[in-house]
């Protein structure tokens, strides 16, 4: 898998928000692709975050070409002061644990490590089993711990199994009780429109002005989504974030991040909109949480 742009900001962003200690599992072995001037930029931010790095360490890694330049993806984390790093797939690349993702991990092979922050960056698509990815990454996270997931929404044509739309983060989190601290659609060359966790709605005159201005490229994909009372969504809205994010780069990921706030048992999601009095039977309408604006507090 390709560990690009998007995903290193991505990390370096969440770095002063990992709970110690900060160790990481990746789905998915990761080759790291890092394009001209990245390493620089995530100094910066990370500078500009105050977060402590290791600066010689990621100056080190931006001169490596080749073979070991893809190999960089641990060094990466750890120049970013992450305390250990993991991969999982089915062959052992970069020194990955070998396990099927399309399995239960912690009953088919006893795996129940756990740590602060899961990884899913274009890998789940990959998998047929999407029950056990999801379920794993909840396995994998520590409660207080984050999952992230970058994963194909539009024009990753024949690329995997699958592509995603953002409204699966929303009912996956009200059926976990996970924070929904981020949710936006990007390029994988870094340019990203959504959310942080905010509750802002805007209207789409507000999107699109966000939208022509460099440098601030957030909008806020939670009216898009309908998560209002309303319940009502807004293709048009959610198409002119579609066509900006492909100015920078033609393949549009969903980012989510999901911050794990109780430690229970994973429970399959509903889509909201066909849940609750929509179902005619207790017994499975008691089995699904859809209450949408909780996950997001």
């Amino acid at each position: 898998m390709a560990f690009h742009s998007l995903m290193m900001r991505l990390v370096a962003q969440l770095r002063s928000e990992t709970p110690p200690p900060a160790d990481v599992v990746e789905f998915g072995n990761q080759t790291f692709k890092a394009r001209p001037g990245d390493c620089e930029r995530v100094a910066a931010l990370l500078a500009h975050l105050r977060t402590p790095f290791d600066a010689t360490l990621l100056r080190a890694i931006d001169t490596r070409a080749g073979a070991e330049r893809a190999a960089s993806t641990a060094d990466f984390y750890r120049a970013l002061g992450y305390s250990s790093y993991r991969t999982i797939d089915v062959n052992g690349r970069y020194g990955s644990l070998v396990m099927d993702l399309n399995r239960n991990l912690a009953t088919h092979y006893g795996y129940r490590t756990t740590f602060a922050l899961v990884t899913n960056n274009g890998t789940g698509e990959h998998v047929f089993n999407q029950a056990a990815v999801f379920e794993n990454a909840h396995a994998l996270c520590r409660t207080g711990g984050a999952m992230v997931h970058v994963l194909p929404f539009f024009n990753y044509l024949n690329h995997g199994f699958f592509a995603f739309n953002p409204i699966l983060f929303h009912d996956l989190a009200a059926a976990n009780g996970y924070q929904l601290a981020r949710l936006s659609i990007a390029s994988n060359h870094g340019l990203e429109i959504g959310t942080d966790g905010g509750n802002d709605v805007l209207t789409r005159e507000q999107l699109q002005e966000r939208c022509a201005v460099d440098g601030s490229r957030r909008g806020s994909l939670l009216h898009l989504l309908g998560v209002g009372k309303s319940g009502k969504r807004s293709r048009r809205a959610l198409s002119l974030a579609l066509r900006r994010v492909m100015r920078d780069g033609p393949n549009v990921s969903v980012v989510a991040v999901l911050r794990k706030s109780v430690d229970a048992p994973f429970r399959f999601p509903i889509q909201g909109m066909y849940g609750g009095a929509n179902i005619d039977d207790a017994d499975i309408r008691d089995g699904y949480v859809t209450d949408r604006t909780e996950a997001t507090q």
